[in-house]
């Protein structure tokens, strides 16, 4: 997916309903591939969501790789 198009408000907390529309678009059909790529509200990287109802999705499952993930504070809310 293009960062350049998203809604405005796509970093906004807790998902906006338009970030959810475009998920619920593309699980709808599987024509639309097994895996979406959108970028992280909170690392400057991208995250790869894997729709299960795939027919491909069997298969990606047993080629899965182990990366290292570093854990950003905000993540994790204090008391």
């Amino acid at each position: 997916m293009d960062g350049n198009a998203l809604p405005d408000d796509w970093q906004t907390d807790p998902a906006p309903h338009s970030t959810q529309r475009i998920g619920d678009e593309w699980l709808s059909n599987p024509a639309n591939g097994l895996v979406l790529q959108v970028p992280s509200t909170i690392t400057g990287e991208w995250n790869a969501l894997l729709n299960i109802t795939h027919p491909a999705a069997a298969l990606a499952l047993n080629s899965v790789t182990i990366e290292s993930f570093f854990i950003d504070p905000r993540l994790v809310r204090q008391g």
